[in-house]
């Protein structure tokens, strides 16, 4: 398996103009395609995107000896979806690096949350920068999240309100409810992919709730985070 992407990697990256670790020019292509339009500038920054991605997968699975090619090809296929969707749409074009990181990041995670069978679904923490979210109005944003926390059917919204504006715990939720604790996970993860696609909420950040109402079960050491310096973070 190694040999196979090393080689599907080198392959790829002949077509790029500049290196797959060169992440200022992968910025500069995607800020002048955003500003431009021009398609060969779309290309290049989805063709680097592929590229950054097969590498970061690489290299984490390169470290999971029980991992096999489809769960790697998985992984790839997954985020590179979720890029291709997000690509006209990401809120500051000139963290377009950053923000490929943090998809990676997350697509790993919410892989390996899946090995572990958790009933946690796929979207469950929010790529959001701590660093940005402190700058918005806590009061907006609070009414934002409460009026599409509202707007959920009842019985999702209900779990998803105790979670995220009251701050209960999911047993807490479980017993106030008379759901089982499952049962409880379960909604409120379903409530939190509907939210991540809240118009409103979507145009705070990146998309998606603000790191304020993130999910503190389970914390992932360092998922979310968008530093100014891509090279500093963006390798695998």
């Amino acid at each position: 398996m190694a040999r196979d992407h090393s080689s599907r990697l080198q392959d790829l990256a002949r077509h790029l103009p500049f290196a797959v670790d060169d992440f200022e020019a992968a910025r500069e292509t995607f800020v002048r395609w955003r500003a431009e339009g021009r398609e060969a500038d779309r290309e290049t920054a989805q063709l680097w995107a592929y590229c950054y991605v097969v590498w970061y997968f690489y290299g984490k699975f390169a470290r999971e000896r029980t991992s096999g090619v489809s769960d790697i090809d998985g992984v790839i296929e997954r985020a590179m979806k979720r890029l291709l969707r997000s690509m006209s749409s990401v809120r500051d074009p000139e963290r377009f690096p950053q923000f490929v990181s943090v998809v990676c990041r997350n697509v790993l995670y919410s892989y390996r949350q899946r090995r572990r069978e958790t009933v946690e679904l796929d979207e469950h923490v929010a790529p959001v920068a701590p660093a940005e979210t402190s700058g918005l109005d806590r009061v907006l944003v609070r009414r934002l999240v409460a009026r599409a926390v509202e707007a959920l059917p009842p019985a999702i919204s209900e779990v998803v309100r105790m979670r995220l504006l009251e701050k209960r715990s999911y047993q807490d939720i479980a017993d106030a409810t008379g759901r089982s604790l499952a049962t409880t996970r379960t909604y409120y993860s379903k409530a939190i992919a509907r939210l991540r696609e809240d118009p409103d909420l979507c145009a705070l950040q990146f998309g998606g709730l603000p790191a304020d109402y993130a999910d503190s079960e389970p914390s992932v050491e360092g998922d979310g985070e968008v530093r100014s310096n891509p090279p500093e973070g963006l390798g695998p």
